[in-house]
């Protein structure tokens, strides 16, 4: 019994785009790209600007006329690229607060920065350079009032004495911290009054009178 061995062959596919050697003259620069060969209508391919530029071009392999072409070229002289969007000063109104934010400038559409509230308020705010726009938007509003701790605020508290009515200003304090006043402060009067910041949802300024002695003199 003979045996025979028959080896499939197979026919490669002709290339609708040949493998090529594509110059493109840029201004005064000329440039020079290896395309490869390409079987498929309509395939894309991106090469890197060269002789000095920076930036990208894109070929396209076009069966119609069964060559690559050129569908975009964005080359420019080297050194740093030009921002999309520029250095600002952005200024932003909330509520009664004025803010100012210095941002650089943006390389990227799309990259973001995010910068404190200020003293004013609690929170952040992002921005995002906009292509579109050319310029920074804002991309989160973070900022808020600041929520005020709780105390005494400040007050002036008057006292009804034997011998005269006295008036302390009192400034902003803790819950549970003592304040106390000279009464010499306030003419000929010897003596301190003694202050208490009540604790409680809705903290005051308390006398002690354990602790107040003012006297005239």
């Amino acid at each position: 019994m003979d045996e025979e061995e028959e080896e499939d062959e197979e026919e490669e596919e002709p290339a609708l785009c040949k493998k090529t050697t594509y110059r493109v003259k840029y201004g005064s620069s000329k440039m020079q790209f290896e395309l490869p060969a390409s079987t498929e209508d309509g395939e894309a391919l991106q090469k890197e600007c060269s002789s000095g530029l920076t930036g990208k071009v894109d070929f396209k392999c076009d069966g119609n006329k069964k060559r690559w072409m050129i569908t975009s070229a964005k080359c420019a002289k080297g050194g740093p690229p030009k921002p999309i969007c520029a250095k600002m000063k952005y200024r932003v109104s909330i509520n009664d607060a004025s803010l100012q934010f210095n941002l650089p400038a943006a390389t990227k559409d799309g990259q973001s920065r995010e910068e404190d509230c200020g003293d004013e308020l609690d929170g952040k705010i992002s921005f995002v350079c906009n292509e579109d726009k050319g310029r920074w938007k804002i991309g989160k509003m973070g900022c808020k009032a600041k929520e005020e701790a709780p105390g005494c605020k400040a007050t002036n508290y008057r006292i009804k004495f034997p011998f005269a009515k006295l008036k302390f200003e009192l400034d902003d304090a803790e819950p549970g911290e003592t304040v106390s006043k000279d009464c010499s402060e306030l003419g000929k009067f010897k003596g301190q009054a003694t202050f208490v910041c009540k604790e409680g949802e809705n903290p005051r300024y308390k006398l002690d009178f354990k602790k107040t002695n003012c006297k005239a003199k």
